[in-house]
């Protein structure tokens, strides 16, 4: 008799805020899967017309999530193993894309806030791209910590 082990594509869904080490976990440990993200637009905008992600960003956000949603539509067509790169810091947030992801294993990939130090070192060398404190402070305090309740299949903490 033959088994067959047949395995569900993987989402991973991190969870975290701004500079807290989200896209460098993804080229560090997932460099060759679908990545979702609406900072890749922005940036590749900013960078086709020498401009700062900042500059372009209140113009492109809304092209940016739409663009990003359609390519998460489409890791989910053909069942494509991806990141999901978001700041996803609230079980409303997670719960619409959750929805999306029928048939997936999502993992939850949450980072923790780097102490005070480190933040201000790593926001300090996006040039271009700065995150008012005020918005960093109202992310930090929404965060619900994700459960399995929610749908994931899988919770790990980022080192």
């Amino acid at each position: 008799m033959v088994f067959f082990s047949i395995t569900r594509p993987v989402c991973y869904m991190l969870i975290g805020i701004p500079a807290s080490g989200k896209t460098t976990w993804t080229r560090d440990y997932h460099p060759s899967i679908g990545y979702a993200s609406t900072d890749k637009y922005i940036e590749q905008v900013a960078a086709e017309k020498g401009l700062s992600y900042n500059d372009v960003f209140k113009d492109t956000i809304t092209e940016a999530t739409s663009r990003m949603l359609d390519e998460v539509e489409e890791y989910v067509r053909n069942g494509t193993h991806f990141v999901w790169d978001q700041t996803n810091m609230s079980k409303k947030s997670r719960a619409k894309k959750l929805k999306m992801l029928t048939g997936y294993s999502v993992v939850a990939v949450v980072f923790n806030v780097p102490e005070e130090k480190e933040l201000a070192k790593r926001l300090a060398s996006r040039p271009g791209k700065t995150i008012p404190q005020y918005v960093l402070d109202s992310m930090i305090k929404s965060y619900e910590a994700p459960s399995l309740d929610e749908g994931f299949t899988k919770i790990m903490i980022a080192d």
